[in-house]
């Protein structure tokens, strides 16, 4: 439990720091273009911010709690409080279903898929730039294969938008989820290769980081295989039931 909190809230972190980069680089850069291709990044991964870090944030609490055990439903202890704190930043953007919507409806088709580019390029070259790395294979290689799945179902995900946005809006909830765990698997790449740099880690710092990216990937990652699967199930489950049978 302790470590699921340690690395959604490190891997958060990290991507959170992306997209303010980004932000900065969007409203200060000297050259159009690249405020441009800021700008549609941020445009692009503001919803799953919103959403994913909330989910995730309720999640840790949640554990957080549990951790505790019975104690942590005592008042004194703080966590119920912080459990309340953080559900309500769940709701508080239109709830993050809407976000998802946003993401699949108005984000992705955006320029014929021109924003989903200035995510996926550069998880592609640098899976394309670490290939031949051995030392750092035991992340990448897992990255490689979620990144594949978010790929085609983006393809999904537009194909059947465009025939039906219901179909596309049935599966917007799953593909956000999916889209964040491959933002931090890909941060989570980033921080290992550079902890890899610091074999004689006297504080443990370097150390930590590689644990926790090494549990990241074998332990929170292989959700992208369920989320992938319910994504490409489509929305006929959801849809085929009547009304008065709730």
């Amino acid at each position: 439990m302790l470590l699921t909190q340690k690395a959604y809230t490190e891997g958060c972190r990290a991507f959170g720091l992306w997209v303010a980069i980004q932000l900065d680089i969007s409203r200060k850069h000297c050259d159009k273009t690249v405020r441009q291709d800021a700008d549609e990044f941020v445009q692009l991964t503001t919803p799953v911010v919103k959403a994913l870090f909330t989910d995730l944030g309720f999640e840790c609490t949640n554990l957080g709690m549990q951790v505790l055990g019975g104690h942590g439903f005592i008042r004194e202890n703080g966590m119920e409080q912080l459990v309340r704190d953080t559900r309500i930043a769940q709701i508080y953007e239109g709830t993050n279903g809407i976000q998802a919507l946003d993401l699949i409806g108005r984000k992705m088709p955006q320029k014929a898929g021109r924003y989903l580019r200035h995510f996926f390029h550069p998880v592609q070259d640098y899976l394309e730039q670490q290939q031949n790395n051995a030392e750092l294979a035991e992340f990448t290689g897992p990255l490689s294969k979620a990144f594949g799945r978010l790929q085609k179902a983006s393809q999904q995900v537009a194909l059947t938008g465009l025939k039906s946005p219901e179909a596309a809006a049935a599966v917007a909830s799953d593909y956000l989820r999916l889209f964040g765990l491959v933002a931090l698997g890909y941060m989570w790449c980033r921080m290992a290769e550079q902890a890899l740099q610091h074999p004689d880690d006297d504080s443990g710092f370097y150390t930590a980081k590689l644990h926790t990216a090494r549990f990241f990937m074998q332990k929170l990652l292989p959700q992208n295989s369920s989320l992938f699967a319910s994504i490409m199930a489509g929305e006929s489950s959801m849809m085929e039931l009547e009304s008065e049978h709730f």
